[in-house]
């Protein structure tokens, strides 16, 4: 009896090491299929990616590394930690989409492991590993995984300060180092996204302390290091950019982050939205997980008293500190939100986890789990009707993007399978098939969306084949205008400076001159304006128009001409 035992001492750390790699490989595979397989399954699509690609080539080509450049000219609307990102890929890699979104794609990757080893620590290993598949698989992050914006590279470092900030928090031995790795990673995550990204996250760990009541605590996290460690690494480049540039201090502080915060009339506000936005920005974002918030974050206050080490106040200060800041704010983005999104799938990771090793009664599950499964399964019904409503018919899908009903519902019968197999298997008892097949349903219709759907989109939401058919026909040196839009993806794919034209009168006298002019315009523009100008290439929505004659002969056309 006691060799037996022993026996099963002997062998339960190597039954723990090998279940650790399976729930290690496990997340690798998810992840390799959602964030990296397709990355250059597409073009780059306008706005974001064109824009922030382009800047990126742009600090290639300049050599300037402090002043990101657009179209040649100075573009202060992001801080430049992603572009640093994007152009080191390019510089590797080429200038290919794969190159320009791998950043997006280790970033999420990243975070997602980090939320893993936090949640691990918090809450054990199921709880740890339920709540990674959630933020892996959840829509936003499998979107911002493959799309080149700054949103990923603050998310990444937010959660790795906070996660760093738990684990020397919860240390028996004070945690010293820990404190000293949270305040660098809050200094990436100002270079990142502005003062938002030290601001908040370090809101999040004072109010934490506060709400423990344990605000002595910080005269043991080493601030008298910390802090300068952060400064030294974030402040050098706003110190940089200042010097070169006078109008950077007012541009980027008061009119796009107090201005757009405030909503100041002397500002131009990007995004205005009233403050209940969110709600269902989150609901949609966070699908198909969204659905468990309620029930995670009435079972994680039930259980808050138990929890000594304070993980569950950190989550729900964490979440609650940027979900309400952001609806404070007038201006707002879907993706503000991404930097809680590790938060909240703890959270419902948590609550799974304590369902499926029996530590939740069945009611519970039944109540927080099944039954909205069961309403989440209802909305690909909903899709249906509306598909074929008046408001939304589907002869609009098809000649707007060549796609037909069939092709259309295929992705939404998947999502619904999925998550009626998931309530069947929950209704049964069966928590872990069950969780495995709310998952499955985002990653299938995300699969399908990019194989089926995606094709027929690409026309109308890049200009990647119009930039090519530009070079080939538009000598160099010739005048070439954009009317009314400059942040597009045809900056990436040529090197040319493109003039914006934003008044339709000047656009006139530029088209009425002796001298040829190319205009690359929207075909709703054109069609308003009346123009009778020669089309010379197509590509979705977007016409290459000129007020001479094209004197290249056409190589053959281009899809959607």
């Amino acid at each position: 009896m006691i060799r037996r035992m022993t026996g099963n001492d002997e062998r339960a750390p190597k039954i723990e090491r090998r279940g650790e790699a399976i729930r290690l490989l496990t997340l690798l595979l998810l992840c390799a299929v959602l964030f990296f397989a397709f990355l250059g399954s597409r073009p780059l699509w306008n706005v974001n990616e064109g824009m922030h690609s382009a800047t990126s080539k742009e600090m290639i080509l300049t050599g300037d590394w402090i002043t990101p450049h657009h179209n040649g000219k100075p573009f202060y609307d992001k801080t430049v930690l992603h572009n640093w990102f994007v152009a080191i890929s390019l510089m590797v890699l080429g200038f290919t989409e794969v190159a320009a979104r791998l950043p997006a794609a280790l970033l999420a990757l990243g975070t997602v492991l980090v939320t893993y080893w936090m949640g691990r620590r918090m809450f054990g290993k199921w709880a740890g590993f339920f709540g990674a598949v959630v933020l892996a698989t959840s829509v936003m992050v499998v979107v911002l995984s493959q799309t080149i914006i700054h949103d990923s590279s603050l998310c990444f470092f937010v959660t790795l300060a906070l996660a760093f900030f738990y684990r020397g928090y919860s240390a028996e031995d004070g945690g010293g180092k820990w404190f000293l790795f949270s305040c660098a990673s809050l200094g990436m995550a100002l270079i990142a996204k502005g003062p938002v990204g030290l601001v908040l996250p370090a809101g999040v760990i004072f109010l934490f302390l506060a709400f423990r009541r344990d605000l002595r605590f910080l005269g043991k996290m080493q601030l008298h290091w910390g802090v300068p460690l952060g400064l030294l690494i974030g402040i050098p480049w706003f110190v940089a950019i200042g010097t070169q540039n006078g109008d950077w201090l007012y541009e980027f502080v008061v009119r796009l982050h107090l201005g757009s915060f405030l909503g100041l009339e002397s500002v131009r506000i990007n995004h205005p939205k009233p403050w209940y936005q969110y709600a269902p920005l989150l609901a949609g974002g966070f699908a198909p997980w969204s659905v468990f918030l309620p029930g995670a974050v009435w079972r994680a206050w039930q259980r808050r008293p138990e929890d000594v080490r304070g993980a569950t106040a950190l989550l729900l200060v964490w979440a609650g500190v940027y979900i309400l800041f952001f609806s404070a704010a007038t201006s707002k983005l879907a993706t503000y939100l991404l930097p809680c999104y590790p938060a909240l799938a703890l959270l419902v990771g948590r609550l799974w986890a304590e369902v499926a090793t029996r530590d939740a009664p069945a009611a519970t599950a039944r109540r927080w789990l099944t039954w909205p499964i069961l309403v989440f399964a209802a909305i690909p019904i909903a899709i249906v009707v509306v598909l074929n409503g008046e408001d939304l018919p589907v002869e609009r899908l098809r000649d707007h993007y060549g796609v037909g009903l069939a092709t259309a519902l295929t992705p939404i019968a998947a999502l619904f399978v999925c998550l009626a197999a998931a309530a069947v298997l929950l209704w049964t008892g069966r928590v872990r098939p069950a969780f495995a097949a709310v998952a499955a349903s985002i990653t299938t219709c995300f699969v399908l969306l990019v194989l089926l759907i995606i094709p027929s989109v690409n026309s109308v939401q890049s200009s990647r084949k119009l930039a090519d058919e530009m070079d080939r026909r538009v000598p160099k040196g010739e005048r070439l205008v954009h009317y009314h839009r400059d942040r597009d993806s045809m900056l990436f794919y040529t090197d040319r400076k493109i003039r914006v034209v934003r008044r339709a009168k000047a656009l006139r006298k530029l088209l009425e001159a002796d001298r040829r002019v190319y205009v690359i315009i929207s075909e709703p523009r054109y069609d308003k304006l009346e123009f009778d100008w020669p089309v010379i290439a197509k590509e979705g929505e977007n016409l290459l128009i000129s007020n001479r004659e094209d004197p290249t002969p056409r190589a053959g056309k281009i899809p959607g001409e």
